[in-house]
């Protein structure tokens, strides 16, 4: 803003200077008296300009201030946002921390659930293959395999805890992160309190400088009126100077005392004048400082639409990444609902398998029984064979015995060969018959031995079909375990680009908030900025009302010299004056009001 010369009014040129030498010369003492009163009042109506220009001043002083009070706020309230969007982060991270910790836990639990039934699946196995082991020796094939599944089994649960201490340790730190983003966040949170607090008595004395303003510019009011008040008790003394020349001698000590008075009130004025240019001052840096917060916080609206309007079109993306991902979620659902469709009917499946299992055990319980029955009655049917070849073998000797008898007793004994013919025919017929029935028992042996070996052949081959379903039955169960695993981790992916979705709409909705802060700020800047505008012209009529006053005045003392000079035949009408002309005060007076405007 260019700086306003101070207005001095020249009224030294040379009508007054010949009037007061002419008055000098030839006017009693009287008059000359009335001539010093004029020219004192004329340089009351000077001070009074450059009281006038002094008052521009301390205001152009106070909007410094004033504009100086803002870039302070304005600094103030950058730290603020600074530090509001430090917590945001800090709140954001926590945020983020927290559900990264629920994840771990669900995880965890999602383990522990896997853990326990693969635990139970292993006790399962381990209980079923001590049954098969302690029912047939045959199963010791598939016994082997169980135990080997259970191996796997128990390095996939080792594993699965090895897994387990793994996401409770990470699950530790992130608990320790959390804390020592809370920390932060609450040395963050009273970092923002004490700038909330400095900002707050900013704001405090931003309104004490405006109550001082207005209190200036009612004392600034209050002096007007006093000047006015003066002008019109001079215009008073004029008017009795004209119609009442011969008191002027009498009346002189006391417009001189009255007069005296004026001055010491113009030097209280003065120094008030002073104080309150000072204050004016300040005020006006306070002004600048506001109206350069005002451009920095349009700047930032500004730079905040524009990445909102970025927010938004990726927010749209993310609208349609989402419909897309919920579709792929609503198809993942339908892939779980089929699976656990093709769960349960698996599990109807492994029943059914588990029930034909246990009548192929009660089934080969049955054939063992009935093998051990077959076995018993080889082992009889054995010992009567035995028997009967002890039996044979001793009738065998027995004939022989007999044979040798008769041929050794045929010669010398004749007289008994009836009965030993007799004799030799029934032990052939017992001989014949003993044949039979050892042949006989030799078929059955035969007979039941072929039986025996196709019992344990259907035995063996119903416990290789047992175990060879049961190994189909433990590959399909791990198949299903891992498309389970599988199915888990595309959730949890899911699930994850979910969180990032709505990590995005949480700020989005952060920005939003922002924003309606900074425009309920500017609203208030805009209705300060009103009020001041608002003063500043009810200033500027108060002045030019105040210029208009000194041009009528002045007209009126020029009017009322030539009059006293000779130069005007008629008296001056003091109570209705003519309307003045624009002299070089006024026009000067205008100018810099115009400047002023300018410049704003």
């Amino acid at each position: 803003m260019s700086s306003i010369s101070p207005r001095r009014v020249d009224f030294a040129p040379s009508p007054r200077r010949a009037w007061r030498d002419e008055d000098s010369q030839d006017v009693s003492p009287a008059p000359g008296s009335s001539e010093v009163v004029l020219l004192r009042c004329r340089e009351t109506i000077e001070r009074l300009h450059g009281d006038v220009e002094e008052e521009r001043q301390k205001r152009q002083r106070l909007q410094d201030q004033a504009a100086a009070n803002e870039d302070e706020l304005a600094t103030v309230k950058a730290q603020l946002v600074e530090e509001s969007e430090r917590l945001a982060a800090a709140e954001r991270e926590r945020r983020l921390l927290e559900r990264q910790l629920m994840e771990m836990q669900q995880r965890q639990k999602a383990e522990k659930e896997m853990h326990e039934a693969a635990s139970s699946q292993l006790q399962g196995l381990k209980s079923e293959s001590v049954q098969k082991a302690q029912e047939h020796f045959a199963q010791q094939l598939r016994l082997s395999e169980a135990e080997a599944a259970a191996q796997r089994a128990e390095a996939k649960a080792a594993e699965a805890e090895a897994e387990a201490a793994r996401s409770s340790e990470e699950l530790r730190g992130a608990q320790h992160q959390v804390l020592e983003a809370e920390a932060g966040a609450q040395q963050l949170q009273e970092a923002l309190e004490g700038k909330g607090q400095e900002l707050d008595q900013a704001l405090q004395q931003l309104a004490e400088l405006e109550h001082r303003c207005e209190s200036l510019g009612q004392d600034l009011e209050d002096l007007q009126a006093d000047k006015q008040a003066i002008v019109e008790s001079n215009q008073f003394e004029l008017q009795e100077l004209a119609m009442r020349q011969e008191r002027l001698q009498g009346a002189w000590r006391e417009r001189e005392v009255e007069l005296q008075r004026a001055f010491q009130e113009r030097d209280e004025c003065q120094n008030d004048l002073e104080q309150a240019q000072q204050e004016a001052e300040r005020s006006r840096q306070q002004a600048r400082r506001l109206t350069e917060e005002n451009r920095d916080l349009t700047d930032k609206c500004q730079r905040l639409e524009s990445e909102l309007s970025k927010l938004r079109k990726k927010g749209e993306e993310l609208k349609v990444e989402a419909a897309e991902k919920a579709q792929d979620l609503e198809q993942l659902q339908r892939q779980q609902r089929s699976h656990k469709s093709t769960v349960a009917t698996l599990e109807q499946q492994v029943e059914e398998y588990r029930r034909q299992t246990r009548e192929l055990s009660q089934e080969l319980a049955r054939q063992k029984a009935e093998a051990l029955q077959v076995k018993q009655d080889l082992a009889g049917a054995a010992k009567q064979e035995e028997e009967r070849e002890k039996i044979l073998s001793s009738r065998v000797g027995g004939i022989h015995d007999l044979q040798c008898g008769v041929c050794c007793f045929a010669l010398p004994k004749g007289r008994g060969e009836k009965e030993l013919k007799k004799r030799a025919a029934e032990l052939t017929w017992r001989l014949e018959a003993a044949n039979k029935e050892v042949e006989a028992c030799r078929a059955s042996l035969t007979s039941e031995r072929e039986r025996c070996k196709e019992l344990q052949k259907l035995s063996h081959q119903e416990a290789e079909a047992h175990s060879h379903l049961q190994h189909q039955g433990l590959i399909s169960l791990s198949e299903l375990l891992s498309q389970a695993q599988a199915h888990a981790r595309l959730l949890a992916q899911v699930k994850a680009e979910l969180g990032g979705i709505s990590k995005i709409e949480f700020a989005a909705e952060d920005t939003g908030e922002l924003k309606q802060k900074y425009e309920q700020k500017i609203a208030k800047l805009y209705q300060h900025l009103s009020e001041r505008e608002a003063y500043e012209r009810k200033l500027k009529g108060f002045i030019e009302n105040e210029v208009h006053v000194l041009h009528q005045y002045n007209k009126e003392l020029e009017h009322y010299c030539q009059w006293r000079r000779g130069a005007v035949p008629d008296p001056p009408t003091l109570l209705k004056p003519p309307i003045p002309a624009p002299d070089k005060v006024g026009r000067r007076l205008m100018r810099n009001l115009q400047n002023l405007e300018a410049l704003k």
